[in-house]
């Protein structure tokens, strides 16, 4: 049941994005350069959708098992420490590190120190490269990965080749570079 949902989904969330010319990267171009607000309009729709709607699923029990970031009971505990220790993380804290802090009386989060007390941890600052090196190449092949899945699936070839690049990049930062940066970052 829960493929048949997804697929459903997936095709509906693909139809929509089609026919809507729906792209996050165009939406902020356009803006920016001509102050055409019809594509902005559908980056903020999708934002605010999805600012309400998370919250709503984790609060009518949509946790799906195997899934971390929908763990209420580890993303509380997330939260807490990150409180307790001032420390911003970009995404889930693993469980090996929430143990390892709950276990020492003040383990802090390792990271840059920011003014007022505040850690920046290795994670959130790998996220953040990460996010601006997809957001500087999504600019410079003309479209977000979801316009550029849309156009790939319209037989776009230039969109075909930019999947290929995001996805092997995918796959060389898990298991190359993710095991060596682990080694040097706490």
């Amino acid at each position: 049941m829960t493929a048949f949902v997804s697929l459903l989904f997936g095709l509906l969330i693909g139809y929509l994005a089609q026919r809507s010319r729906m792209c996050f990267i165009g939406g902020m171009r356009d803006f920016i350069l001509v102050r055409d607000t019809v594509l902005l309009r559908g980056l903020v729709s999708f934002v605010l959708t999805a600012a309400v709607l998370f919250p709503l699923a984790g609060a009518l029990g949509g946790d799906t098992p195997g899934y971390p970031w929908y763990n209420r009971e580890n993303t509380r505990a997330a939260v807490e420490l990150a409180r307790d220790y001032w420390a911003f993380a970009a995404c889930f804290i693993p469980d090996d590190v929430l143990v390892a802090a709950q276990a020492a009386a003040k383990h802090p989060i390792q990271g840059v120190a920011l003014p007022g007390g505040l850690v920046l941890s290795y994670t959130a600052l790998t996220a953040i490269a990460g996010g601006l090196g997809i957001g500087y190449l999504s600019t410079l092949a003309d479209g977000c990965p979801l316009r550029q899945h849309v156009r790939a699936a319209s037989g776009n070839s230039s969109a075909r080749a930019y999947l290929f690049g995001f996805y092997c990049g995918a796959v060389v930062y898990t298991y190359l570079l993710a095991p060596y940066l682990s080694k040097f970052l706490p």
